[in-house]
């Protein structure tokens, strides 16, 4: 069932590539579509904000096209943000004398951002720590060891930059408050000066 569902989905995605190439048929067809399903619903919809996404999308291609490196780089700095959360995730094992092996931290960090998402609680409410502890205990870490590590890492990438973001905030507000005043004067003794 699972492998019938993916290969539609995979069969699904290579139509419409192969549809969108065509600017002209793929709009047509889209319209089409729109107004089969408006029909099912008993329901009229004008064309213009289909065509509106449509001239989007192609000239989100063509820009893709001028500048292929940019959107490379775009889709490749999330994971390359996750491989550094997982060499995080291991570090803090390591520090603690523990050495899971790297897929279960990267299956463990996978599974814990995926609960943030269902999680509708600000800050995840703890639920991260909750399944990356309960995942690495089952791969074989002891509870207590995965929940302090699991805690160590929430400090280390979450709590810890916060706090050194809100210092460093802080520090540009007073400077930019100095600027300001020194501006200021400036700008008193040169219009007394005329």
């Amino acid at each position: 069932m699972t492998f019938a569902l993916g290969g539609g989905l995979v069969g699904t995605a290579g139509w419409i590539y192969w549809w969108q190439r065509d600017r002209t048929r793929f709009g047509r067809l889209m319209i089409r579509r729109k107004n089969r399903v408006g029909a099912l619903l008993g329901r009229r919809w004008p064309d213009a904000p289909v065509r509106r996404f449509l001239d989007e999308y192609h000239e989100g291609k063509a820009t893709i096209r001028r500048s292929p490196g940019a959107f490379y780089r775009m889709g490749g700095l999330p994971y390359l943000t996750i491989a550094c959360d997982v060499v995080a995730l291991c570090v803090v094992f390591v520090a603690l004398d523990l050495f899971p092996s790297v897929w279960a931290a990267f299956m463990g960090f996978v599974l814990a951002m995926a609960g943030l998402a269902v999680v509708s609680v600000p800050g995840g409410g703890g639920s991260f720590e909750v399944i990356l502890s309960a995942y690495l205990t089952s791969r074989g870490l002891d509870q207590a060891q995965a929940i302090a590590g699991a805690i160590l890492y929430r400090i280390v990438a979450f709590w810890l930059p916060a706090f050194v973001s809100l210092f460093l905030f802080a520090q540009f507000r007073r400077r930019t408050k100095e600027i300001r005043a020194v501006t200021a004067e400036a700008r008193r003794c040169e219009a007394r000066a005329r």
